[in-house]
């Protein structure tokens, strides 16, 4: 389970650089990513308080959630 949730955030963290390389072709600059990537821990608030309030836990399906989430 600990080497999935691993891979899981190495899959976070390529999915932010990702959309990084994405937002940076499209705005043809290097600072622009930054204001649309700075709206993502709002998002991430939203989910987990959506986990907390049905009373569900961070597992495998959520984290994957998650992942999508961020690549919207």
């Amino acid at each position: 389970m600990g080497e999935s949730f691993g891979y899981l955030q190495f899959a976070i963290l390529l999915g932010v650089l990702m959309a990084y390389m994405v937002l940076a072709a499209q705005f043809e600059s290097f600072v622009h990513p930054f204001t649309v990537l700075l709206a993502m821990p709002l998002s991430f608030i939203g989910a987990f308080g959506a986990l907390l309030l049905t009373g569900k836990t961070l597992n495998i399906n959520s984290y994957i959630g998650l992942i999508l989430l961020m690549d919207w």
